[in-house]
């Protein structure tokens, strides 16, 4: 089969030269060079860096189950794993990555009374929160105006500053640089390096947990879990495909992907998928997507909500849409992959809204068919069957 005859070859060098050229033009604009633009060890120690942050992270955070379901399969026509971030602590995977970045900073001697900055959308602000208030380190987050304030009354209880006056998404890493050259604070960006080893932890339990995988499916924003994601299986699991997955309403990194440029989103997408609303990738992950994400799928939000009820009423996982996608993905798209482990990043659920959105699509007249369903295709409904 192509795909596993494929799959020990970078994925940069699977796709065309005028992408690659594309690549190397960006990456030289940039101003970025070597490892600083790889990120987390990528040319050749990646796998240490984050067998250090297992080490720092153990005893901090949960190693998460994989869940397993036969009615998922069925739905999805695959066998399908999904690794349950979304009962990680803070509700995402992004403890773990917040977690580690605090550790590694207060190895290297960074005061404990130096105020950390960061912005978010929400999940990531919970993380570095948490993160601060078990360091003994002030944090203040940049949220937008707009965030789930669910996300934001969570953010506030781990004992953070908010800051949401006038943001929005296109201005909050501005107002957060702006804090901390008046303030003399630390800035924290989701995709520094201790950040993605951190994430990359995922991969390394995912290879321990799991055997035989055709793709490992993770969400796709900003591209930091991916990124973390990816540098980790080439560590741990080099065989293996990294497929992203973002809303189709926010499809810039599968354009960027397929571009070799980094393509940028002219306003926030109005997706259910609230996690998945950055604009683009960072010039960070970009890079690290380009090289190590083997595709880059997309799914309606039709998709996203079928998603998100069967992860709730078959695996008993409480997730919220952005955490999905992956599974999203597994019903609707990969028709070479027989074993697929979906990351199911998140589990901030604004429950309300989402039993709301259920009702309306008339879920439960549905119920009866379920189990006899077979796999969907693009071309059915997303609810058919369901």
């Amino acid at each position: 089969m192509e795909h596993a005859n494929d799959g020990l070859r970078p994925p940069l060098e699977r796709r065309g030269k005028r992408a690659r050229r594309a690549f190397r033009a960006c990456v030289t604009s940039s101003g970025l060079h070597g490892t600083e633009v790889l990120g987390a060890g990528i040319a050749g120690s990646s796998g240490d860096e984050i067998r250090a942050a297992a080490t720092r992270l153990a005893g901090r955070i949960h190693r998460t189950p994989v869940v397993r379901s036969r009615l998922l399969d069925q739905r999805a026509g695959r066998e399908v794993f999904v690794k349950a971030e979304a009962l990680q602590r803070g509700g995402s995977h992004k403890a773990r990555g917040a977690l580690n970045w605090f550790a590694a900073a207060v190895e290297r001697g960074v005061p404990r009374d130096r105020e950390v900055v960061t912005a978010s959308s929400g999940n990531h602000a919970q993380a570095v929160a948490l993160a601060g208030r078990e360091h003994g380190v002030p944090v203040t987050v940049v949220m937008p105006e707009t965030t789930n304030p669910l996300k934001v009354e969570a953010t506030r209880a781990y004992g953070a500053t908010i800051v949401q006056s006038g943001v929005d998404w296109s201005n909050r890493d501005e107002v957060a640089d702006r804090l901390v050259a008046e303030t003399g604070g630390l800035r924290n960006h989701p995709d520094d390096s201790d950040e993605l080893a951190g994430f990359g932890t995922i991969a390394l339990e995912i290879s321990q947990q799991v055997d035989e995988i055709d793709a490992i499916v993770v969400p796709v924003s900003s591209g930091a879990v991916i990124s973390g994601v990816a540098i980790g299986m080439r560590a741990f699991a080099p065989g293996v495909r990294v497929v992203g997955v973002e809303p189709a309403l926010a499809a810039d990194a599968q354009a960027s992907l397929a571009s070799g440029r980094l393509e940028r989103l002219s306003a926030p997408p109005d997706t259910i998928a609230d996690g998945a609303r950055a604009l683009s990738l960072t010039v960070r992950t970009f890079p690290l997507v380009t090289r190590l994400v083997d595709e880059i799928v997309t799914v309606s939000e039709d998709e996203i909500l079928a998603a998100t009820w069967w992860l709730w009423t078959r695996a008993k996982l409480l997730v919220e849409p952005t955490g999905a996608l992956a599974f999203a993905a597994a019903c609707s798209a990969m028709p070479w992959a027989r074993r697929v482990v979906c990351v199911a990043t998140g589990g901030n659920a604004d429950v309300v809204d989402l039993g709301r959105r259920f009702a309306e699509a008339g879920l439960e007249a549905r119920l009866a068919t379920a189990a006899s369903a077979g796999p969907p295709t693009r071309s059915k409904a997303a609810w058919e069957g369901a």
